[in-house]
């Protein structure tokens, strides 16, 4: 599965809070998404079976380096760990994923009723 870069939790079948990602530059400051044309969400069991592979999108302005998933409806029915990335396009087989170094680890937490 890879060394985690990020680590997010959710509770079950919750659309809120959103996914965001502040990205750096190697020198610390914010990544510029400026040109990017677009930007897909993806996450995976623990089997690496595609579980999401949805567009997200880049917060304005693109300078401030955060990246946002939106959760959609089924996306948070299954308790338990993920990994997730995101892909972001500059055209045509031009793509750059993030985190470059591992994943993200979603956490995904049954309510208090659940066994």
């Amino acid at each position: 599965m890879g060394p985690v870069a990020a680590t997010f939790a959710i509770k079950q079948n919750a659309r809120r809070p959103y996914l965001r990602m502040l990205v750096k530059d190697q020198d610390g400051n914010p990544f510029d998404f400026s040109g990017a044309s677009g930007v897909t969400f993806l996450m995976y069991d623990g089997e690496g079976n595609e579980i999401v592979s949805a567009p997200a999108s880049i917060e304005a302005p693109p300078s401030s380096g955060v990246l946002r998933y939106a959760w959609a409806d089924g996306d948070t029915e299954e308790a338990g760990e993920f990994r997730a990335e995101f892909d972001v396009s500059y055209g045509a087989d031009d793509v750059m994923t993030v985190p470059v170094k591992g994943n993200i680890l979603i956490r995904i937490f049954g309510g208090v009723n659940d066994a």
